[in-house]
């Protein structure tokens, strides 16, 4: 605790960032992976870094890369001539990965918004707040960043439960393409929040092309 506290004190990062409870989270995240999580984070690194040696050399742009568990940054790096890692908060351990390759730069941007528009609790995904500044990628990633993006700002709206946080719809009624991988990530293996349960998530892996 004592470190995780220190880690927040000490991080670069913007004010919105810190009072929406971004930093606090990717902290809390650092502090939580474990061994557990490493074939979730193998297989992720293993998807993208294959998806990528059949794009074009260009541009990459990550979205939501947060500390670079589940990005093949370095492979990125190699086949990418420039290499955009988008998030509203950048941590410390990705700023010094990032600095080890010339063609690799952090850009700020929140992906979600601060607002939400007239009545509706549910936030908006902004994604033109990044199109603008890099229009035409040759590949962009969101490694499970679509399911996740509504629940922070609606729990701290005070309007995040379960059932709401679920009708999220984070690809904006976009059809899912045919999934080309599937697997378990244990995120609370048996022991952490109960002994007799543990907490599981099914993840999917597709690429989408652009119509």
């Amino acid at each position: 605790m004592i470190a995780e506290a220190l880690a927040y004190f000490f991080e670069r990062a913007t004010a919105h960032a810190r009072n929406a409870g971004y930093v606090h989270e990717q902290i809390a995240l650092l502090a939580r992976q474990r061994r557990a999580w490493a074939p979730h984070l193998a297989r992720t690194r293993e998807f993208i870094e294959r998806v990528a040696a059949t794009t074009a050399r260009r541009q990459v742009v990550v979205l939501g890369s947060g500390a670079l568990l589940d990005i093949p940054i370095a492979a990125l790096a190699q086949h990418f001539r420039d290499v955009v890692l988008i998030d509203v908060f950048h941590p410390r351990v990705a700023r010094r990965t990032a600095r080890r390759f010339a063609n690799v730069r952090p850009h700020t941007c929140d992906l979600l918004g601060a607002g939400t528009q007239g009545n509706d609790r549910l936030p908006r995904i902004r994604l033109d707040a990044w199109r603008s500044v890099f229009p035409a990628p040759d590949l962009v990633v969101s490694a499970n960043l679509l399911s996740q993006l509504p629940i922070l700002p609606l729990q701290r709206a005070g309007a995040g439960d379960d059932a709401e946080i679920d009708c999220f719809d984070g690809l904006a009624g976009a059809d899912i393409p045919e999934v080309e991988g599937c697997w378990i990530w244990e995120i609370a293996p048996f022991g952490e929040i109960d002994r007799n349960s543990r907490t599981v998530v099914d993840v999917c892996a597709f690429r989408a092309v652009p119509a």
